[in-house]
């Protein structure tokens, strides 16, 4: 891509009859000024870019996170359902032994 200091340094021929060199001078100002203009803009949304593809990259990393944390609390809920069943089972079968015991012991009498 030209750069507008390559614009600038343009020369060109004169010839006998050519065109009026003041007018080609400031034809050349002009498409300078605003190719200047455009390249300024292009090199700010080139750095633009870049920081939206940096953005991008953090977010999808950041999603990543998050999918790790999510299956990690799915396996703690799963680990505490089942850790609460053993105990709820332990304290039933404790319970119906003591029930039994009890019994036995009314019996008894």
């Amino acid at each position: 891509m030209l750069t507008p200091r390559d614009l600038l340094k343009v020369e060109f021929k004169t010839v006998f009859r050519g065109y009026s060199e003041e007018q080609v001078n400031d034809f050349i100002k002009k498409v300078v000024a605003a190719y200047e203009e455009l390249y300024r803009e292009n090199e700010r949304l080139k750095a633009e870019l870049e920081e939206e593809r940096a953005k991008a990259a953090e977010v999808r990393r950041n999603e990543q996170r998050v999918d790790e944390l999510l299956q990690l609390a799915r396996k703690a809920v799963e680990d505490a359902q089942e850790t609460a069943r053993r105990e709820a089972d332990l304290i039933l079968h404790e319970g119906r032994a003591m029930a039994a015991r009890e019994a036995e012991r009314v019996q008894a009498q």
